[in-house]
């Protein structure tokens, strides 16, 4: 399961916990220029039974416009793609 630093006043109280089927996100706001910005949602997922947890963009309610002006600006580096070997 998840937890999340919690935190008062500056200093650290302890952890919050996230139920696996609970749902949350938070938004990376990116600045392109003075009167352009994207907003990216980050989400968070468990593997192995809540033991390992990685944070990723999620980039599906990104316009395609948004998305090439994050890779003109090279905010988004896109994955190459693997090279596939065929067993003669």
């Amino acid at each position: 399961m998840p937890k999340l630093p919690a935190y008062r006043s500056n200093q650290l109280t302890g952890w919050v916990s996230i139920p696996e089927k609970q749902g949350f996100g938070w938004v990376l706001r990116l600045t392109l220029s003075n009167r352009l910005s994207v907003s990216v949602p980050v989400r968070v997922k468990t593997q192995d039974r809540g033991w390992t947890q990685f944070f990723y963009a999620e980039l599906d309610g990104l316009t395609p416009w948004q998305l090439d002006q994050l890779e003109a600006r090279r905010i988004l580096q896109p994955a190459q793609p693997h090279a596939e070997t065929v067993a003669a």
